[in-house]
C-alpha cells in the first residue's frame, strides 16, 4: 500500500510519513513537510453502525438500568468500532489528507491563558 500526498503528489510507503517526537507532533510528507493525517474511508458510517449494533446487542439482552446500558454501550462500540474501521479497509484504503489548523482554541488553553502570569510593567523600551 502506497500513500499519495495531497499537497506535493509524491508517492510514498506509509513507513517513510515523519513523526516528530512529542504528544501532538503528528505526521509530515517526507518530501514537502507539509502537515498531513491519515483519514479512514468510512469513518462517520461505520461509527453509527458499531452504535446501532452495540444499542441493538444490549437490548437483547435485556439490560434495563440505564447505567449499565451506557456503561456496556460504550465498551461495545469502542472495540466494535476499531474492528469495522480495520476492517473497512480492506473495501478502500485509508488516504492521507491536508492538516487543517484549528479556529477555536480548546478548553485547556483557554485555562492556560487565563491562568498566565499578567504583565505588571510596560514592556516598551524608554524613549
Amino acid at each position: 500500500m502506497k500513500y499519495r500526498c495531497p499537497s506535493c503528489g509524491e508517492e510514498f510507503d506509509p513507513g517513510a510519513l515523519q513523526k516528530p517526537g512529542g504528544v501532538g507532533g503528528g505526521l509530515y510528507c517526507p518530501g514537502c513537510q507539509q502537515r498531513v493525517y491519515v483519514s479512514m474511508p468510512y469513518g462517520a458510517a461505520v461509527a453509527v453502525i458499531s452504535l446501532l449494533i452495540s444499542l441493538g446487542v444490549l437490548a437483547l439482552m435485556h439490560v434495563r438500568n440505564i447505567i449499565w446500558f451506557i456503561v456496556g454501550t460504550v465498551v461495545i462500540w469502542i472495540p466494535l468500532s476499531m474492528f469495522i474501521n480495520l476492517w473497512s479497509t480492506r473495501l478502500k484504503p485509508p488516504v492521507l489528507k491536508k492538516w487543517r489548523p484549528r479556529r477555536t482554541r480548546t478548553f485547556f488553553e483557554w485555562l492556560y491563558e487565563r491562568d498566565a502570569p499578567q504583565d505588571l510593567l510596560d514592556k516598551r523600551p524608554p524613549s
